[in-house]
C-alpha cells in the first residue's frame, strides 16, 4: 500500500495535474462508479475526445463493446471482494477512439484514496504505432530476405557473417549456419584477409560512407560468378557491423556480351559487305573480259588458259556469295515450312556425311510452329553443324538435333539481340571436346576456325549467323570444354524476311533478236567499259554516264532510251536507287535494271518498290546479262 499512500498524499489537483500533462502516456482518473474525473493532454490526443467531453462520462466510452459491457462488473467485483488482481497490473486490451477506430493498448491500473473516497488511475500506452513498426519491420525483413540481391551482415573485428538473406544462401549454396562460420574472404577467391581489410579500412576510419566493388564470388560447388557489391557500416547494432548488398551480374554480363558480340558482328558484316562489293566489281570485269576473249580465240592451249581463269573467277564469285551471307545481304528465297519436316528429310543425308561412329538422335517438338525461311540455307546450316560436330567428336559420339517453340519476353529477347515474340529454335548438340572460353566469342566471325590450317575456310558458322540474322533471328552457342557444344538457331514464327527477290531464276538464251538503246550508268570505269562491250556485242546501242548526277543532266537534255541499267552504289548526291526512282516517276513503263554487288539500301526498300526493278547481281555472266535484258524487254510488250 505504500504506492497508494504516495499517490494519495501528492494528489492535490493542481501541480500533480500539470506533471501528468507532461508525460507521454495517457493518464485517466475514474471514481468507484467508473465515471471519468480528469484526463491529461495525452489522453485527449490518444482518444480524440476533448477533456470536457470525457469528464463526467463512464470510462466505458473509451472501450469497444465487448470491454465496455464488462468494465463496471470488474469494478464492482473488486470493491465487493477486495481482490487486488487489477491493481497495478498491466494488461493488453483495446481502446476506442472518437472516430470509432479500435486500437491496441497497454493498461496499468492503480488504486488511490482521497479523503476516504476510492479512485482508480489508469496509465495507458498506445501500442498501435509499436504494432505498425513491428509489422513494417516484419514486412521489410521479408522483402529483404526474398530479394534477388544477396545481403550480408558481418562483424568489423572478426569479419564473420552474422546474417545473410535467403538470396545469399540460395545463390551461394551454403546454409546460414555454414555462413556464420565464414567471412567474406571465404567466398572471394581474388582476395586474402589482408587485402580485404585494406579495402574496408576507409569505412572503419570514417573516410568514406560507402564502398563499391566488382569482384568474383565462389559458390559451395566451386562455380564462380561476377558480383557487384555496395558496402557500408551500419550502426543499427552496437558495435556497428558491415552490411554488403551484392548483385549477381551473370545475366547482365551475358546480355552485355551478347549485345557487344552482335555489334561486333554487325561491324564485321558491314566491312565484309564492302569488300564483297569491290571484289564483285573486279570479278565482273575479269569474268566479262575472259568471256569476250574466249569468243575470239581459236587456239586450244589459249582456250584452256581462259577456261582455267574463268573457273577461278567462278570460285571467287562463290567466295563473295559466302561473304554476302556473312554480311546478311545474300539472296534468299523464303518459303513457309516446318523445321521438323526439314530435319527428318535431311537426316539420311547427314548420316551418309558423318562417319559410322557418329549417331544422330532427334528430339522434335510436337505441334512445332511454322516459319518462313530459305530451305537451302537451313540445309546448309544443319550440314555445317553436323560436320563441325563430327570433327569435334573425332568421328565418335552423338549428335542430337532438337526443335522447340519459345516465347521470348522483352528481357530474354534483348539478351539475344532479338525483338520480343515467338520463335522456333533448332538446336544441334554434340558430345565433343567443347570450345574453350577464349574462342567461344569468335566462332561466328568470318575466317575464324578451330580446325587445323588444312581444313575449314572459317566461313561456315559466320554464314549461318548471317543467314539467321537476315531471317529475323539469330544463332546462339553454349559450350564447356570436355562437355560438347550446342548451337541453336532462333527463327521467328511465320517471320517475314528482308530478302532480295531473285529475278533471274532461270538462265535461258534470249528469245528475241530485238535491239535496244540502253542507258548505262556505272561509276566504275572498268565495269562500265566491259558492260558497254558486252551490250554492243549483243547489238545494242549504249549511252553512258559515270554517276547519277551526270545521268540526270543528260536526261534533262531530252535524251531517249529504251532500258536503264544503273549501279546502286555511286558517289555524289544521286545514287542508283534515287536515279531509278526518278526514271520510274517519269515513265513507269520503262524497264529499269539495278545492278549491285552489295547494298543494304536495296534491302531497306519495301517489297512493292523492289518489284518495280529487275535486280542484276554482280558478278554476272554474259548469259545472265542477256537473260535479264530479255526479262526487262517483256515490260515493253
Amino acid at each position: 500500500m505504500n504506492e497508494n499512500r504516495y499517490l494519495t498524499t501528492n494528489y492535490d489537483g493542481t501541480g500533480h495535474a500539470q506533471i501528468l500533462d507532461q508525460v507521454g502516456v495517457a493518464v485517466i482518473t475514474i471514481n468507484s462508479d467508473g465515471i471519468i474525473q480528469d484526463t491529461n493532454l495525452s489522453s485527449v490526443a490518444m482518444f480524440g475526445f476533448s477533456s470536457e467531453s470525457m469528464q463526467g462520462q463512464n470510462v466505458s466510452m473509451l472501450m469497444p463493446g465487448h470491454h465496455a459491457k464488462k468494465h463496471d462488473s470488474y469494478l464492482h467485483h473488486h470493491l465487493s471482494t477486495g481482490e487486488k488482481r487489477i491493481i497495478g497490473k498491466g494488461r493488453l486490451v483495446e481502446g476506442k477512439r472518437a472516430d470509432g477506430a479500435v486500437f491496441p493498448m497497454h493498461l496499468a491500473v492503480g488504486r488511490i484514496e482521497v479523503n476516504g473516497e476510492i479512485f482508480f488511475k489508469g496509465i495507458i500506452h498506445d501500442l498501435s504505432v509499436q504494432d505498425q513498426l513491428q509489422d513494417q519491420a516484419t514486412r521489410l525483413g521479408k522483402i529483404v530476405d526474398e530479394s534477388a540481391n544477396e545481403i550480408f551482415v558481418f562483424k568489423t573485428d572478426t569479419l564473420k557473417f552474422t546474417l545473410a538473406n535467403f538470396g545469399a544462401v540460395n545463390n551461394l549454396g551454403f546454409s546460414l549456419a555454414e555462413l556464420t562460420r565464414m567471412t567474406p574472404v571465404d567466398i572471394k577467391p581474388q582476395y586474402n584477409e589482408r587485402a580485404f581489410r585494406e579495402f574496408i579500412a576507409p569505412l572503419i576510419s570514417g573516410e568514406v560512407e560507402r564502398l563499391t566493388l566488382q569482384t568474383v564470388h565462389q559458390r559451395k560447388d566451386g562455380s564462380e560468378y561476377d558480383a557487384d557489391i555496395v558496402l557500408h557500416l551500419s550502426d543499427a547494432v552496437s558495435p556497428p557491423e558491415f552490411v554488403a548488398i551484392v548483385q549477381d551480374r551473370t545475366e547482365k554480363n551475358n546480355m552485355f556480351k551478347a549485345i557487344s558480340q552482335a555489334q561486333k558482328m554487325e561491324s564485321i558484316g558491314q566491312l565484309t559487305g564492302g569488300i564483297a562489293h569491290d571484289f564483285n566489281n573486279l570479278l565482273t570485269v575479269i569474268t566479262g573480259n575472259l568471256e569476250l576473249l574466249d569468243m575470239s580465240l581459236t587456239a586450244p592451249h589459249q582456250l584452256e588458259l581462259v577456261s582455267e581463269a574463268l573457273s577461278a573467277s567462278e570460285r571467287g564469285a562463290d567466295l563473295t556469295h559466302r561473304l554476302l551471307s556473312v554480311a546478311r545481304r545474300s539472296r534468299l528465297l523464303p518459303e513457309k515450312l516446318n523445321l521438323n519436316d526439314i530435319v527428318e528429310e535431311i537426316t539420311g543425308l547427314l548420316k551418309r556425311t558423318l562417319s559410322d561412329g557418329v549417331s544422330i538422335k532427334l528430339q522434335l517438338a510436337p505441334n512445332l510452329w511454322d516459319t518462313k525461311v530459305d530451305r537451302s540455307q537451313i540445309d546448309s546450316a544443319l550440314m555445317n553443324f553436323a560436320i563441325n560436330a563430327r570433327d569435334a567428336m573425332s568421328g565418335h559420339g552423338t549428335l542430337t538435333i532438337s526443335t522447340r517453340n519459345v516465347s521470348l519476353s522483352a528481357l530474354n529477347a534483348e539478351a539475344l539481340n532479338l525483338i520480343e515474340g515467338n520463335f522456333i529454335v533448332l538446336t544441334a548438340t554434340d558430345t565433343g571436346t567443347g570450345i574453350p572460353v577464349d574462342k567461344l566469342l569468335h566462332v561466328f566471325e568470318p575466317f575464324f576456325t578451330t580446325k587445323s590450317t588444312s581444313g575449314g575456310h572459317g566461313l561456315g558458322l559466320s554464314m549461318v549467323y548471317g543467314f539467321a540474322r537476315q531471317s529475323g533471328g539469330t544463332v546462339n552457342v553454349e559450350s564447356e570444354v570436355g562437355r560438347g557444344a550446342s548451337f541453336s538457331i532462333y527463327l521467328p514464327q511465320d517471320g517475314s524476311l528482308e530478302e532480295v527477290p531473285n529475278k533471274t531464276v532461270a538462265l535461258e538464251p534470249s528469245q528475241s533478236p530485238r535491239r535496244f538503246t540502253i542507258f548505262l550508268v556505272e561509276d566504275d570505269d572498268s565495269v562500265r567499259r566491259l558492260t558497254t562491250r558486252r551490250l554492243q556485242h549483243m547489238g545494242h546501242t549504249v549511252l553512258q554516264a559515270s554517276d547519277g548526277s551526270e545521268a540526270v543532266s543528260l536526261m534533262q537534255t531530252g535524251m531517249l532510251f529504251d532500258i536503264l541499267i544503273t549501279d546502286i552504289i555511286m558517289p555524289g548526291n544521286v545514287d542508283g536507287l534515287g536515279l531509278a526512282a526518278d526514271v520510274y516517276e517519269r515513265n513507269p513503263n520503262l524497264p529499269i535494271i539495278v545492278s549491285t554487288g552489295f547494298s543494304s539500301k536495296l534491302l531497306e526498300l519495301g517489297e512493292d518498290v523492289r518489284n518495280r526493278y529487275h535486280i542484276l547481281h554482280k558478278p554476272y555472266t554474259l548469259i545472265e546479262l542477256e537473260q535479264i535484258l530479255s526479262e526487262a524487254a517483256k515490260k515493253m510488250g
